[in-house]
């Protein structure tokens, strides 16, 4: 295990030792790999969510230059995606 010495701003600071209060955590380093993991996890899911969009957006253009358009409008593809019901 590495030790590596950090500064912490006062409300962190604050928020570490109230969780270490609360009993939801035994140290400091607790508190901090906790949040370290929910960041790593948080970037990975937005790494995918970028991948899903960039291969939509691909999809897309391809069907676009191969003369496949939808007869839905924007907007009914909008809805339906808020909806969650979205199908061609």
């Amino acid at each position: 295990m590495t030790v590596i010495k950090v500064t912490l701003s006062p409300d962190i600071e604050s928020f570490i030792e109230a969780e270490i209060s609360s009993g939801e955590y035994d140290s400091v380093s607790d508190v901090l790999d906790e949040a370290l993991r929910a960041m790593m996890s948080e970037r990975l899911q937005d790494a995918e969510k970028q991948r899903v969009v960039s291969h939509e957006i691909a999809v897309g253009l391809a069907e676009a230059r191969a003369g496949v358009y939808s007869s839905r409008s924007v907007r009914d593809i909008a809805q339906a995606v808020l909806r969650g019901t979205d199908e061609d």
